[in-house]
């Protein structure tokens, strides 16, 4: 101990470097240090040197080759602090080998090296000039090292296999190590059977694989296969074109699709059966199957032998319609087939002191209770509707769902405390449990009532729980009522609309228009007008576009005010939305028993709104008066109301006729620094007339707390300019939003995140989320419950690089990246989204260094935890269909999918 303790100071004074980090080495052919590398490198040692400018390094020649070297901080899966890797290969394929601590292979915090290679088989010396490798691949990859700089004297040999590896960062340990595949995914190999020496008829199967290099030859002709069997082969990378081009569009076929994990990621092997009902030999020549495809009831079925001619029966598989519509990905054991299929209609949570766990957690077993089907596990449940195999989601798969946790009593609310929940299908059918001795049915509206029955077909009542949306609201962090709370999660109902007319056939323009959040939409779309009360009519619809209703409603030149009112501090999950007629007259409220006054000056663009106490504007209750600043940024006001965190309120004017000036833009940046000096995390630009500059640069804490945030608000007139000033050298992902139904062609606002990879608070209601952007345009957003940033609790979703930067219109947002300039010619109404000004205080938890990400498999799609992270831009309860027929794995909801 003496001795450390007197030479570790001088370790730490000599050399004035970066220690406890890694250094990596980047090895180019030639002076331009530019991708693609040669190779990568990371090793550990006590010190590195780190550049001085790591975002412009210095470019070392080093006799046969050129170096960059750099230290960093390096987590598996090829990621660290600088996106090293992706930098470096800018796109191209590699092969990455990481080695760990004895005994701690797989653990992201005991890599010890990692070495990535440029994937192709080129004989590549160092940059020394003393040593050289090359790879040879096909269906597995061979790293072969040489003692000299030609490729001449083996000194070491590696292989990687595709089937024990995989392809994803996260991979099998095999003495110590792990592989994974980066970059541009090589095509596909693929080989079709035929039974004649043309090739011309329909092959009997098609298989494809995945290999670290395409082994088939484009175009190649007709070839003897086996004795009595002929091939031809090929290259794709799309299966589902490659598969209806060989097949033909009137011959039916079965595709099977097999990945070497269990969340469906990177496909390896695809079979295509010929579904004609006949015998067919495999192209093993040792196995046989037959296939058949029912155009009536949209049914398969296919059955393998153990021989070549259909004698001894290996397994017999039926598909229904439903899962050949949806290709769900599902477990190899037949036992969870049903369950993947069908949505649950409840799952239950009960605190045990014992309970026993399922053999494979990603496989488990569907049991017959009589009356129905069930899956028990053992997990650690966390509020919200969280868990350690994201059982919720995976059981409703996207669908509406209401959540009740019950806690220890005086721990209502603790995230420790709960003893049990139950989350129930989000609408009114009848509902017996598996048992059949119960049953259960929702009564939906404003709120929503959860009746339970001592019998299965819902007569004889048992219980009754009200939930509220005013007390409980829609988030996971939900009021404490009776040791209770609720939540609301999966896709969201439209909003209800009911607008207020003062004539009886609503063709004038409406006094008022309101909107509310109910558990289903009481409204009938393209409803006729109605008699609303004694001298006023109405009409009503459904919508999840409040902002575009009412332009729709009101019109482009009537003005109006809207306020919008949630039930908490932070306007997360709006519940009321109110417009009001701007006209200066005396409006009778929907209510029938007070009144208001609205006006919209376009002079110095403010707004006044006074309520009265009766329905012809004679007592003043409240006089708002909403200055420039106010209307254009929109941000979220602190309202007093029954909860102890409060409530939160915005207000935004519309119908003020024309497009807005461009000129005069809004900007409002988000930052983790107290002083709004450094990368700032969020940036939102509002295209607008009413931005009112503040004097100085003010910085406002939106939060205090282990994860502060802070704001800047500031008119701007270039955005290109005031962009690259705030975000420097830091990649941001770029989300524009247009109003809807416009097809992209008239936007609301653009916003920017920081995609630099780090764990960041998001404010709308206290989640957390990393960014990474690839260097091919694809991005990775990954959102957490915590600070911690778990890789565990990781929801990861990718949007693809053909959908990025591409100016493709996806529910009325263009995604892009800072590779990209913003789009500058479009028009603008004036209606906002911004940050809010207030959250509400997050239980304390401790302060630790957010763990670095690492992709993990994730089932499906979690709807209600995207509306955590972006509720604005990246979700819709019916969310485009991108990704329809791209030949890869894709979530259920198919605007995302995994890595």
């Amino acid at each position: 101990m003496l001795i450390l303790l007197s030479v570790f100071p001088e370790i730490w004074l000599a050399a004035t470097l970066a220690t406890g980090l890694k250094t990596s080495v980047v090895e180019y052919a030639d002076s331009s240090c530019a991708p693609p590398a040669v190779t990568v490198s990371f090793t550990s040692a006590f010190t590195c040197a780190p550049q001085p400018d790591h975002y412009n390094p210095t470019c070392v020649n080093n006799g046969a080759g050129y170096s960059v070297s750099d230290c960093t901080d390096y987590t598996q899966g090829g990621r660290d602090d600088f996106n090293t890797v992706n930098n470096a290969f800018d796109g191209y394929s590699y092969l990455a080998v990481e080695k760990y601590v004895t005994g701690r292979c797989g653990q992201y915090d005991s890599v010890t090296s990692a070495m990535l290679y440029r994937l192709d088989e080129n004989c590549y010396s160092n940059a020394a000039g003393t040593e050289s490798h090359r790879l040879s691949l096909g269906h597995s990859a061979v790293i072969t090292t040489y003692s000299d700089p030609s490729c001449t004297n083996v000194k070491t040999t590696t292989t990687v296999r595709q089937a024990a590896i995989g392809l994803g960062p996260q991979a099998l340990c095999v003495d110590e190590m792990t592989a994974f595949y980066g970059g541009s995914l090589p095509n596909l190999t693929a080989v079709a059977i035929y039974d004649d020496n043309t090739c011309s008829s329909t092959p009997t199967q098609l298989r494809l694989s995945q290999d670290f290099a395409c082994l088939g030859t484009a175009d190649a002709p007709c070839q003897v296969y086996d004795n009595s069997r002929f091939s031809t082969t090929g290259c794709t990378r799309d299966l589902l074109n490659y598969s209806a081009a060989v097949f033909g569009t009137d011959s039916p076929y079965v595709i099977v699709g097999d990945f070497p994990n269990p969340w469906c990621g990177s496909v390896e092997n695809v079979t295509v059966y010929h579904a004609d009902g006949a015998c067919h030999t495999s192209a093993d020549g040792a196995t046989s199957f037959r296939a058949t495809v029912s155009t009536t009831d949209s049914t398969a079925t296919l059955t393998t032998y153990s021989d070549p001619t259909c004698a001894f029966d290996a397994s017999n598989t039926s598909l229904n319609g439903q899962t050949l519509s949806s290709s769900p990905c599902l477990s190899m054991s037949v036992a969870i087939f049903g369950l993947v299929v069908a949505v649950a209609q409840f799952v239950s949570f009960t605190g045990v002191l014992i309970c026993t766990p399922q053999l494979d957690h990603f496989n488990p077993t569907c049991v017959n209770n009589g009356a129905g089907y069930s899956v028990l596990d053992c997990t650690d449940y966390n509020q919200g509707g969280w868990d350690d195999f994201n059982i919720v989601n995976n059981a409703f798969d996207g669908y509406s769902y209401l959540g009740v946790d019950k806690y220890l009593t005086g721990r209502c609310g603790r995230y420790d405390s709960v003893t049990s929940a139950m989350l129930y299908r989000l609408d009114e059918n009848r509902y017996p449990n598996a048992a059949g001795t119960e049953s259960h049915r929702l009564s939906l509206g404003h709120s929503a009532v959860i009746t339970t029955y001592s019998d299965p077909s819902c007569m004889n009542v048992k219980t009754t729980t009200t939930v509220r949306q005013a007390a409980i609201g829609l988030g996971p962090q939900a009021l404490c009522v009776d040791e209770m709370t609720a939540f609301y999660g999966g896709s969201r109902p439209n909003l209800t609309a009911v607008a207020i007319y003062d004539d009886n056939t609503c063709s004038s323009t409406p006094t008022q228009l309101r909107f509310s959040q109910d558990f289903a939409c009481l409204g009938t779309a393209d409803a006729p007008c109605q008699v609303y009360d004694n001298s006023r009519f109405s009409t009503s619809g459904c919508t999840d576009d409040f902002l575009g209703y009412s332009a729709a409603v009101f019109g482009t030149d009537t003005p109006y005010v809207i306020i919008e009112d949630f039930p908490n501090s932070w306007c997360g999950n709006v519940e009321n939305v109110t417009v009001y007629h701007a006209d200066g007259a005396c409006h009778t409220s929907a209510d029938g028993t007070t009144s208001f006054r609205a006006t919209v000056s376009t002079a110095d663009y403010t707004a006044n709104l006074t309520m009265y106490s009766d329905p012809t504007c004679t007592f003043v209750v409240t006089n708002t008066s909403l200055d420039s600043q106010t209307l254009s940024a929109s941000p979220c006001l602190y309202v007093v109301c029954n909860v102890w965190f409060g409530c939160g309120r915005r207000y935004t004017v519309g119908g003020l006729g024309g497009s807005l000036s461009l000129d005069n833009k809004a900007a409002v940046v988000e930052y983790e620094d107290n002083r709004c000096v450094l990368t700032p995390i969020k940036l939102t630009i509002l295209s607008t007339s009413l931005c009112t500059a503040r004097p100085g640069y003010t910085c406002d804490t939106l939060f205090a707390g282990m994860s502060s945030v802070y704001q800047v608000r500031e008119c701007i007139n270039s955005t290109d300019t005031y962009v690259t000033s705030k975000f420097r050298s830091t990649p941001y992902f770029i989300v524009e939003n247009y109003a809807n139904g416009t097809n992209c062609q008239a936007q609301t606002n653009v916003t920017m995140y920081a995609a630099d990879g780090k764990c960041h608070l998001s404010i709308d209601d206290g989640a957390y989320f990393t960014i990474v952007q690839r260097s091919d345009g694809t991005v990775i957003v990954s959102n957490y419950p915590t600070q911690l940033c778990k890789d565990t609790d990781a929801v990861v979703y990718v949007f693809d690089y053909w959908n990025v930067n591409a100016g493709t219109c996806m529910g009325d947002r263009i995604f892009r990246t800072s590779l990209m300039p913003l789009a500058t010619n479009v028009s603008t109404p004036a209606t906002t989204t911004t940050p809010p000004t207030y959250t509400p205080t997050p239980t304390p938890t401790p302060t630790l260094t957010p763990t670095p990400i690492t992709e993990v498999p994730v089932e499906d799609d979690i709807e209600a935890r995207l509306n955590i992270m972006f509720p604005a831009w990246l979700w819709d309860p019916l969310p485009p269909q991108v990704f329809v027929n791209d030949g890869r794995p894709h979530h259920r909801s198919p605007n995302h999918r995994r890595p």
